[in-house]
């Protein structure tokens, strides 16, 4: 749980991120689906504000409504 508050905070404070390089790269390294799962988490267990972009990525992924 402390990874995904972790997440929030970094997202709250990092307005920068650019999140195609950051999908870019989870991509790159075969790591997406844990990236979109944290992102996932975190954004419905915590209200972590994401960017359009990542929750159009998300609501559109489709091994989330599993968890």
């Amino acid at each position: 749980l402390e990874w995904l508050c972790c997440i929030g905070e970094l997202v709250r404070e990092k307005k920068d991120i650019d999140w195609d390089v950051i999908l870019y790269k989870a991509d790159e390294l075969r790591c997406s689906r844990m990236l979109k799962h944290g992102l996932f988490l975190s954004w419905k267990g915590f209200g972590t504000e994401l960017p359009c972009q990542i929750c159009d990525l998300l609501k559109h992924d489709h091994v989330q409504p599993g968890l």
